[in-house]
């Protein structure tokens, strides 16, 4: 004999309180937060990693360009709207423009990128972000608004230079160092005690004549 199903009179039937409900949603909108914060730091750290690329690139090709051409280049970076310019400085009178490069073309959210530089590449501790601009000085006392560096056409640097580059939601600034007189070209960030570059996972050295 089949007998008729009872429901357990025990069973809690009640829903969710007000309170419970108001819980939960504050932690999901928490970790949403949260995520959302993740994920915003991550794109802005792969576009600066990617305009940083973009740097280390050109300077590579301008380098080889200079060997297979046998021309001294200079390159021009203009802080203000991540420009490079290449000349040509045979005639150190009359240089020739070669191109010029815009690093943030192909690379959306970069309004606010700031760019700051020097000449020496010893000391890298100096400050680059919104606020603070540790550039070399002009004659007024005021942070250069462009760097430049030269290759000869053996490869090697003549001009060296040291490149910080900053996006305020980034987690870290990227640097580029052009080092003198080798030509060594490396590309690491800034772990806030200097630029390492044994965090990246490349380095480049020229490959000039060894005659």
């Amino acid at each position: 004999m089949v007998r008729p199903f009872k429901q357990n009179s025990k069973l809690d039937t009640k829903g969710f309180t007000m309170v419970e409900l108001m819980v939960v949603s504050a932690l999901v909108g928490l970790m949403a937060s949260i995520l959302l914060v993740s994920f915003q730091r991550n794109v802005h750290d792969e576009r600066l990693r990617s305009v940083s690329r973009s740097l280390l690139e050109t300077l590579l090709e301008t380098q080889t360009r200079a060997r297979q051409e046998n021309i001294p280049i200079e390159v021009q970076l203009n802080h203000t709207n991540g420009t490079v310019q290449q000349s040509d400085i045979t005639d150190i009178t009359n240089p020739i423009t070669l191109g010029t490069i815009d690093l943030s073309d192909s690379i959306e959210g970069l309004q606010r990128l700031k760019i700051c530089s020097r000449t020496s590449t010893i000391i890298d501790t100096f400050a680059c972000d919104e606020f603070n601009d540790g550039s070399d000085l002009d004659s007024t006392s005021q942070p250069r608004s462009s760097v430049t560096m030269v290759f000869t056409p053996r490869g090697t640097v003549s001009v060296g230079g040291l490149v910080k580059m900053h996006l305020p939601q980034a987690t870290r600034t990227r640097c580029v160092a052009v080092l003198t007189p080798i030509g060594m070209i490396r590309e690491g960030r800034d772990d806030g005690t200097g630029c390492n570059f044994d965090l990246n996972d490349e380095f480049i050295t020229p490959l000039w004549d060894s005659h």
